[in-house]
């Protein structure tokens, strides 16, 4: 007479196993769910430092030890369109010889162009002239500009030359770096992932309770 109890029993651990299986893999569920968060807010905080740290060195220039091997601009001129558009983000190699800088090759410099002096420029080299004491200089362009530069540029104004672009990054930055944006970017991943994880509990406990009726 014991065997409908012994198997009331069993239904019941069976249940409650199936209800702590179940609880486990929502917490995991949820664990990953915020280390995806986690993920997208470094890449957004790195994506936030390399073209800020990029811009902490516009005081040195090729040939400077101190600069980095790469840096990050970000374009806000549509001198070089449609090659590279505005709000793109441009990663940017360390020049060491000038050897390496050929015609054709697109360059971040700092300007002496009357109209952009001191200016950080990124646009193409169309030609290269040796000056009165010897130097090697370079005539620069923008891909949608009509004329050449009115200013020649020197390997010391040189930051490097472009290697890739990274389409509309700026528009990343320009949210990230406002204070609201910054905020937003943290708070709505995270407010996703908990109502997307406390419907899953809510459904796990309804089917608990449905389970012991």
């Amino acid at each position: 007479m014991r065997i409908g109890g012994d198997i009331l029993v069993i239904r019941e651990v069976s249940k409650k196993q199936s209800f702590t299986d179940k609880a486990k893999m929502t917490c995991k569920t949820m664990s990953r769910g915020f280390i995806l968060a986690l993920i997208a807010f470094c890449l957004i905080v790195f994506t936030y430092l390399v073209i800020y740290f990029g811009d902490q060195y516009f005081g040195s220039k090729s040939g400077d030890s101190r600069l980095p091997i790469y840096s990050a601009y970000v374009i806000v001129s549509p001198s070089m369109v449609p090659t590279i558009n505005v709000n793109d983000g441009v990663v940017v190699q360390r020049v060491d010889k000038q050897g390496n800088l050929n015609i054709g090759d697109i360059i971040t410099f700092s300007s002496r162009d009357i109209r952009y002096s001191g200016l950080t420029i990124t646009h193409r080299i169309v030609g290269k002239q040796t000056i009165q004491n010897g130097n090697l200089v370079y005539r620069t362009k923008g891909d949608n500009n009509k004329s050449e530069d009115s200013s020649l540029v020197s390997f010391g104004d040189i930051y490097g030359k472009v290697l890739f672009k990274v389409p509309s990054v700026g528009v990343l930055y320009k949210f990230i770096t406002n204070p609201f944006g910054f905020i937003i970017s943290i708070i709505i991943p995270i407010i996703v992932i908990l109502v997307i994880n406390i419907v899953k509990v809510k459904q796990l406990v309804d089917e608990e309770r449905k389970g012991y009726v």
